[in-house]
């Protein structure tokens, strides 16, 4: 064995379970909605997108996008709730997207899945870290033996089908339940740059987040307040619904990753040992090279058994994950 595999099947034996209480369940009870002025601008948004022509109104089950179809029946929008059936989707969310359009009264379209994840990954970059962030790191670690892509990953899986079915409906604007506030730094950037509505070049489309601005409380307060139906899988202690085997915040206490082992390990052990994920996971923790990381792992027995007897050790991609929360 090298010198540096050793010394990175000793850190891995070493590695302790970090245990966190970090929930975005627990951090928004209480919360106490969206101000009346908010609540307006957004139905006012609605109406105003509607004038450009035909909507395309974008629900992938999350929390974000069940508020933004209540918003969109209150303001009597007319137009199609469309899904991107990702094939790393939660089980039932098509169904419970179906359900949500009925119950406005809207109709669904759906699309996707637009291909095999893992060979995308392996060719374009591993869904890690977040947009921003992944960048940043595969400019500063070139010669691992793999990439960080999550900005190519969303997409190629979820926003160009969304962009491409909303043009095949003859739609011209796509609402979204892109916030800005509470998520990503590049998320609040393009809100700044973009403002609420915006014309996108690349899709020759508009684009509307009548919910811009709104913060975590804002939308669970809302939620609560309306007596708004969640995805199954919240209440099996699923915090956020969307592509399952995302890491884009898995640096952070409430990572992903940490989360998805508990609420559905058959899938976590598709992506961690089937897909391999858990080597990337690894090389990105403990800063290494893939083959490194691979001879450390041989060391331990495999990633099976590795996942069997120390499965934290995929929990995280720091040491020591982030005070705080992903988005």
């Amino acid at each position: 064995m090298t010198e540096a595999g050793a010394r990175l099947y000793a850190e891995i034996q070493a590695e302790e379970e970090i245990r966190t209480g970090a929930s975005i369940g627990k951090a928004r009870e209480g919360a106490q909605g969206p101000s009346a002025e908010k609540i307006q601008a957004a139905l006012e948004l609605i109406y105003e997108a509607g004038l450009k022509g035909r909507l395309a109104i974008a629900a992938s089950g999350g929390t974000d996008s069940t508020v933004l179809l209540d918003l969109a029946g209150q303001a009597g929008a007319q137009g199609t709730v469309i899904h991107v059936k990702t094939g790393m989707d939660y089980p039932g969310t098509a169904e419970f997207v179906w359900g949500q359009a009925a119950r406005v009264g809207l109709s669904c379209r759906m699309t996707g899945p637009a291909g095999d994840p893992r060979a995308f990954w392996e060719a374009h970059g591993w869904p890690m870290l977040g947009k921003m962030a992944a960048r940043i790191w595969t400019q500063r670690h070139q010669g691992r033996g793999f990439t960080l892509n999550c900005a190519e990953c969303c997409r190629t899986f979820k926003i160009g089908p969304a962009r491409r079915l909303t043009k095949n409906i003859g739609a011209r604007v796509q609402l979204t339940g892109t916030r800005g506030a509470g998520e990503s730094i590049l998320r609040r950037h393009r809100q700044h740059l973009d403002g609420a509505m915006a014309w996108n070049e690349r899709d020759r489309i508009w684009v509307a987040a009548p919910m811009a601005g709104w913060t975590d409380e804002d939308v669970a307060g809302y939620i609560r307040a309306r007596g708004l139906e969640e995805h199954p899988w919240r209440a099996r202690g699923a915090e956020t619904i969307g592509c399952i085997y995302c890491g884009g915040g898995a640096q952070f206490e409430n990572s992903g990753y940490r989360l998805l082992r508990g609420v559905m390990p058959e899938a976590w052990w598709r992506f961690v040992v089937g897909w391999r994920g858990g080597e990337i996971i690894l090389a990105v923790k403990y800063d290494a090279r893939i083959d490194e990381i691979r001879e450390a792992v041989t060391a331990a027995g495999g990633l099976e058994r590795l996942s069997q007897d120390r499965p934290w050790v995929f929990d995280f991609l720091r040491r020591r994950p982030l005070k705080g929360r992903a988005m």
